[in-house]
């Protein structure tokens, strides 16, 4: 009797927790999901490292990613435009947006804020390292003050 009780609850409360969250599939974990899916167009920030990166990246998943460019998988957004895209575009399941982390989480937190669903992912894997940088005049009396921190 007991093991049955056990079990009985086990399994409502599972089913019930799979019953009242929203599953949202997570198709793309990797680079190399994107890039295996002809489907899907990425979208890139203009002008940024990162774009010239993958133009000039000569081995590896980077130069694989630089190739879609030529095959027209990739469309272009300035910073502006990021959020009108990130809201139809990656919203229609059909494009993904390829940025910084912080930018990424600030765009999904933004939208959950306005929308009170969460509609996005974010992939586990990390492959851009955003660096935070302050630059100043040469003989600034700033300068080491920032420098010890």
């Amino acid at each position: 009797m007991l093991m049955t009780l056990v079990l009985t609850r086990s399994y409502s409360g599972n089913l019930m927790s799979l019953l009242a969250v929203r599953h949202i599939p997570e198709p793309y974990q990797t680079l190399e999901d994107v890039v295996k899916d002809p489907s899907v167009t990425m979208i890139w920030k203009t002008k940024t490292i990162y774009v010239t990166h993958f133009r000039t990246s000569t081995s590896g998943i980077f130069r694989e990613v630089g190739a879609l460019e030529q095959k027209g998988r990739v469309i272009h957004r300035v910073a502006a435009d990021i959020r009108d895209a990130f809201d139809t575009l990656v919203r229609r399941g059909d494009h993904v947006l390829l940025d910084v982390e912080n930018s990424i989480f600030n765009r999904m937190t933004q939208d959950f804020s306005q929308t009170g669903r969460c509609d996005f992912y974010k992939t586990k894997a990390k492959y851009f390292r955003f660096m935070y940088a302050m630059v100043g005049q040469k003989d600034s009396l700033l300068i080491p003050a920032v420098s010890q921190r």
